[in-house]
């Protein structure tokens, strides 16, 4: 123990002295680095080393009922709060993903409607199979995130 707080301190004194060691970019083509930045790191992994508890002390009123009870909601909190965040990013991806796929789709009606009667028929199923293409992605997306949308039905 006595070994890893030498340890410690001499990263972070090193830290300290060095306090300009991140990467720089010196030129725009190359990237260098002006100081040794893998001192910074074993300095962060040391303090996130001392940050672990290594062995916990056994005491009695630890494993009362209320204080295992204690724990116990401790950990249904933190999980679910996890949940929710990661259902949240998840549902803000889905969104963000169909919203660019239906604009695209948009974009793709009023480009055909402002050329209609100005392309040959060639040109327009040309224009068509990638209108039918970009129908075909946004029917990926509502299928791969499960996404409801009232009438949508592609052929």
């Amino acid at each position: 123990m006595a070994a890893l707080r030498s340890w410690l301190s001499r990263s972070v004194a090193s830290f300290l002295r060095y306090r300009q060691c991140v990467p720089v970019v010196v030129n725009s083509r190359k990237r260098l680095l002006i100081r040794p930045w893998h001192k910074t790191v074993a300095a962060a992994f040391g303090v996130t080393l001392c940050a672990v508890p290594i062995a916990q002390k056994s005491e009695p009123h630890s494993l009362s009922n209320e204080a295992l009870m204690r724990r116990a909601v401790s950990l249904v909190t933190d999980s679910t709060s996890t949940f929710l965040s990661q259902t949240t990013y998840a549902l803000i991806e889905a969104i963000t993903e169909y919203t660019k796929a239906v604009y695209t789709l948009i974009s793709l009606y009023r480009q055909y409607t402002s050329l209609l009667g100005k392309m040959n028929s060639q040109e327009e199923d040309e224009v068509w199979q990638v209108i039918i293409g970009a129908r075909v992605e946004v029917s990926k997306i509502v299928k791969h995130f499960c996404i409801s949308v009232p009438h949508y039905d592609v052929q």
